[in-house]
């Protein structure tokens, strides 16, 4: 007697999560700075907090972050004001999967294991701003190209905190497939 065995699993590779914060993104217009000892140069302000600036030069297009106590008092302000008009946010993002259901389904000669499984999803605001209005927008991955989205709207996330929640549930299945014959 021969048998062959032969397993197709379409396995999950990532769960990719963004956030939607183009109301947030600021956008900055190149001009120029003087430093505290006269000197200039021509760049953007990428982001800023009440102690450091991180700015991209014009003539090389590099980012730059320093002290602003090393711009000039016009452009300390300058700065200040610019960072209180354009919060910045920082984010950790963290999903885990987890298997909500497992089944096994027999027809003719193929077992199949359909497993289901969603993501539990933080989102951490390490930032000094409070994150409000946003909407997480996700797309989980298989190996065998499909994908399942989906979104979560976050109305407030204060700085310092957590928000939690789980995605849609997805389903895979495991086939393996036995051929008996007679020798």
């Amino acid at each position: 007697m021969n048998t062959t065995s032969r397993t197709h699993l379409p396995a999950l590779a990532v769960a990719v999560v963004t956030l939607g914060l183009l109301p947030f993104v600021a956008t900055a217009e190149s001009r120029t700075f003087t430093s505290a000892d006269g000197k200039t140069m021509e760049a953007e302000i990428v982001s800023a907090t009440n102690v450091e600036v991180t700015v991209k030069l014009d003539s090389t297009q590099r980012q730059v972050r320093f002290p602003i106590a090393m711009l000039s008092e016009e452009d300390q302000a300058y700065v200040l004001k610019w960072g209180e008009e354009n919060e910045t946010f920082r984010l950790r993002i963290d999903a885990k999967k987890k298997t909500t259901g497992s089944e096994n389904v027999t027809k003719g000669n193929t077992k199949t294991n359909i497993r289901s499984y969603l993501y539990d999803v933080a989102i951490e605001n390490w930032g000094r701003n409070d994150l409000d209005n946003a909407m997480v927008k996700y797309r989980i991955y298989m190996d065998c190209g499909s994908f399942k989205e989906g979104s979560h709207g976050v109305e407030l996330i204060p700085a310092n905190v957590t928000e939690e929640f789980e995605t849609t549930g997805l389903s895979l299945e495991r086939s393996e497939t036995k051929n008996v014959s007679n020798s």
